[in-house]
């Protein structure tokens, strides 16, 4: 996810910078006289609206009233426009002059102030970046361990046993890995197995003892169905394998 990160990030600081800039050139248009030159302004600013109201849409969904609201305040039918009914959408039409009550001045100080707001809600999707980006690598991951556990268990059901079990452990492992990762727990070995992880979830106390003992009996049918010098699994221990590994994945984060 880090390449998609620093895409996101980039594409978010441009957004944010395209907004400062007809935010500037607005500010900029103070002639009376000449009018048009306000509204032209905004000419882009339909489209950076649409990809800014996505953004936000997706990041930080409950600001969406508030950046579409600045866009286009709330209005009775037939009612006219006003300092508080007047939005940037009125602007971008060229509506000022049709309303006694919002002259160009007005107009200009109003699209000002709403303009800034939006480009502030556009800029604090940033913080959740990284937290949606979680959620959807999380739910990612977790359909991914389903379908590995279903696979693990139609082995089992057809009495592969030993490469049910070999799969339940790949799971396992790499689940215990990701919550390591999030928890930024440390493991010193190059290729840390699940006794690893366990061990230094375990001393951060990430888990507790009962978890830690429920992971190392997994592991052991998992050590168990990976070396053909042991003995043959046993269905039962095989099906407490994939149970345990399914329900770890549910609910160890």
């Amino acid at each position: 996810m880090t390449g998609l990160r620093k895409k996101l990030r980039a594409e978010l600081a441009a957004l944010s910078r395209e907004g400062a800039k007809m935010f500037t050139a607005v500010c900029k248009t103070k002639d009376p006289k000449d009018p048009s030159t306000f509204f032209l302004t905004l000419t882009r600013y339909e489209s950076w609206y649409t990809r800014a109201r996505r953004v936000v849409a997706q990041l930080v969904p409950d600001r969406e009233t508030d950046f579409v609201s600045l866009y286009e305040p709330p209005r009775k039918s037939g009612a006219p426009l006003d300092s508080l009914t007047y939005g940037i959408k009125h602007a971008v039409l060229g509506m000022s002059g049709q309303s006694s009550k919002v002259g160009m001045y007005s107009a200009q100080a109003v699209v000002v102030g709403a303009l800034l707001q939006q480009i502030r809600i556009v800029q604090s999707a940033s913080t959740r970046l990284d937290d949606t980006l979680a959620n959807i690598r999380g739910t990612l991951q977790a359909e991914l361990f389903d379908t590995e556990v279903d696979a693990a268990k139609e082995l089992a059901r057809t009495g592969h046993l030993r490469a049910a079990g070999a799969v339940a452990g790949v799971v396992l492992e790499r689940h215990l890995a990701e919550v390591a990762a999030r928890h930024r727990v440390g493991v010193k070995k190059k290729n840390p197995t699940i006794a690893d992880f366990n061990e230094a979830l375990k001393t951060a106390d990430v888990i507790d003892v009962p978890v830690w003992r429920r992971v190392q009996t997994l592991y052991d049918v998992r050590t168990l169905c990976c070396h053909k010098k042991h003995r043959e699994p046993r269905a039962d221990e095989v099906a407490d394998l994939l149970d345990g590994v399914d329900k770890l994945t549910k609910t160890l984060f």
